[in-house]
């Protein structure tokens, strides 16, 4: 969440969290209304990288999807429209 309002085009930007359970898996959707993450990163997002966009430590999302894999889940990114990006995080539910 601190990345969507570190790189959101206003003051006031505009983060969802949302869960949704089902039987069998439990899905985070963190939403944003900034700019996305930029096509040419992509699945990319989630490695490790010498440094971040905007001089951050580039571990953040490389963290995130370590933890989350540890437990049995799977991350994504895709677009949010109209604008921003949609992280999820899915989960086994237990």
């Amino acid at each position: 969440m601190e990345n969507a309002v570190t790189h959101a085009d206003t003051d006031s930007p505009l983060v969802t969290v949302t869960v949704e359970t089902g039987e069998e898996w439990t899905t985070v959707i963190v939403a944003d209304d900034g700019p996305g993450v930029p096509e040419t990163l992509g699945k990319s997002a989630f490695e490790m990288a010498e440094y971040g966009p905007g001089g951050g430590a580039g571990m953040g999302l490389f963290l995130v999807r370590s933890i989350v894999e540890r437990y049995g889940g799977e991350v994504g990114v895709t677009d949010n429209e109209p604008s921003g990006a949609r992280f999820s995080l899915r989960f086994p539910t237990a």
